[in-house]
């Protein structure tokens, strides 16, 4: 079954894709494809070309955001697995072919994260043992763009990731893949997956226009599905982390 591997980029961090994409092809078990998607027109594109000339570069045609340059990756790919890594993220040599070592009879995988900083690697987040909706209302247990390995089949019926939705979209498409199970899904708790944290911009950058976009969004969406306490623990992580509080201050959409 064919293996498709996608990463989206703005093109502003050509050496951290380049990093991305050489984690890629040193990958143990290799891809049959890569597809690179950049979020912009194609003036860049043949920059993004010359980092790997096997590479499909798509472009979105201006600046729409990660989840439709998923999404168009993932429209574009050949039927089979879908494995996406974050232009700024690194994949360990292992990590596909660990995914893989009970074979491709699985709809979901997720994988553990190390977190890089840049005077220290730590162990991060670990996937949840089961998919189920809950675990994705206060806070991300372990589904990112870059350790979301899915069948294309299952992906394409779920819609891929909200495009409205800026950020929070990881936290989304958790609760509807939980939703519209269950499913085959692998658990891979050994730490695969590189999360860089750099002084770059980041969706996660505490009061980013994006962030608070998509927390509002997130939280009219969900918030009467959300206990009292789940809404409360949001509520208060939002503050906590982001300094703001979603319940309280007025948003777009």
């Amino acid at each position: 079954m064919p293996l498709t591997a996608i990463i989206p980029t703005t093109g502003r961090r050509s050496h951290m894709l380049k990093r991305a994409v050489a984690s890629v092809m040193h990958q143990t078990q290799k891809v049959d494809a890569l597809i690179i998607v950049l979020d912009d027109d194609n003036t860049q594109k043949p920059t993004i070309a010359d980092i790997d000339h096997d590479a499909i570069v798509l472009c979105t045609g201006h600046r729409q955001g990660v989840s439709t340059a998923r999404n168009l990756g993932a429209n574009q790919a050949k039927p089979g697995h879908l494995a996406f890594l974050d232009d700024d993220d690194v994949w360990k040599p292992n990590y596909l072919s660990t995914v893989f070592a009970q074979g491709d009879d699985f709809d979901v995988a997720l994988t553990a994260f190390e977190k890089h900083r840049p005077d220290d690697v730590a162990p991060e987040k670990t996937p949840p043992t089961q998919l189920t909706a809950e675990q994705f209302m206060v806070a991300n247990p372990g589904l990112r763009g870059s350790n979301l390995i899915i069948r294309k089949s299952v992906y394409m019926a779920l819609g891929g990731f909200d495009t409205s939705l800026p950020a929070f979209n990881d936290m989304d498409f958790g609760i509807r893949l939980a939703n519209e199970g269950p499913w085959n899904y692998r658990r891979n708790t050994a730490h695969l997956v590189e999360f860089h944290s750099h002084r770059g911009p980041r969706l996660s950058t505490a009061g980013g226009l994006a962030n608070r976009v998509g927390m509002g969004r997130f939280w009219k969406r969900y918030k009467a599905r959300m206990t009292t306490l789940q809404q409360q623990q949001f509520r208060s992580r939002a503050v906590k982390i982001w300094g703001w509080d979603p319940g309280e201050v007025s948003h777009e959409g």
